[in-house]
This record gives C-alpha cells, structure tokens and sequence, in this order.
C-alpha cells in the first residue's frame, strides 16, 4: 500500500511538471485531491485493512496528501508568476514616450455651415473668391468718384 501511496505522489510530480496552464493544474487538483480523486480512493480502501493497519496507512496517506497539496499550491504560485509577468510584458510602458495629445475644442457651428455650402458650390463647378477680388473696377471706380463729390461739397459749403 505504501507502494501505491508513493507512485501516485510520482505521478502527481510528473504532472505538475507537464501542466502548462491554470486548467491543467486544476484538471491535475481534481484528479488526485477532488472527490473522485486518487487519494480519496486510497482512503476508502484504508477500510480494508486490519485496525492495527488503518494508523499507519493513514499517517502516510496523510502526509503524502499534505506534500501533494504543497506541490500543487507551489506550482500554481509558479503559474501565476509566469502569467504576471507574461503580463507586464504586453503592458510594458514607456514614461519617457509623449502622451497622447487630446483635441481641445471644436469647429463653431457657423463656420461648419459655411465649409459645408462652400463644398457644395465648388462640387457644382464654382470657384469661392475672398477679399479685394470681388471689388470690380466700376466699384472701385464709383466708390472714388463718389468721395471726390462729397469733397467738393464740402468744400463748397464751408467756402460760403
């Protein structure tokens, strides 16, 4: 019985060692620790046994379940640390990289309207002119001629 006691804590050593995620070490915790598990199996046959028997089979059956519950909460220490740092990994952080810059304020709403009939006119084949180039040469014109008038007048009337 011993024997046996010893090759499942083998057993469980071996598969410690090939677990390579969380759910495999949680398939081998089930396995060997749950309900249905290897050493509740062995405890069930200590029934079997002589009364002179039961207390030493259930010492060793005991410490060897207390090593397989520290080999197991090792390993899953372990895996946990793998999966921490894995994760550090993949958010590692540059303080020394520029931040990301946030767009502050926004178009006014006329100036929207304005850019948006604009588009419209230049897809309709217009052309948008600004400033002095809408002042014709008859305007400009007009606009000279009318100040010389009111110059003259003025003239004319402080005169008298």
């Amino acid at each position: 019985m011993q024997d046996k006691v010893l090759k499942i804590v083998e057993e469980l050593k071996l598969a410690l060692e090939n677990a390579k995620s969380g759910e495999d070490l949680n398939e081998v915790r089930v396995k060997y620790l749950g309900k249905k598990g290897e050493f509740t199996a062995m405890m069930k046959e200590m029934g079997k046994l002589s009364p002179e028997e039961r207390p030493k089979f259930g010492q060793i059956i005991n410490s060897a379940r207390s090593e397989a519950e520290a080999l197991l909460g090792a390993a899953q220490k372990d895996m946990d640390k793998k999966l921490q740092q894995i994760k550090f990994e993949k958010e590692k952080l540059d303080i020394t990289m520029p931040g990301k810059k946030t767009a502050t304020g926004s178009l006014h709403p006329l100036t929207k309207v304005y850019r948006e009939v604009t588009e419209i006119f230049m897809n309709m084949g217009y052309t948008i002119m600004k400033g002095p180039r809408w002042n014709t040469m008859s305007i400009t014109l007009r606009c000279s001629t009318f100040q010389k008038t009111i110059r003259q007048e003025i003239c004319r009337i402080h005169s008298t």
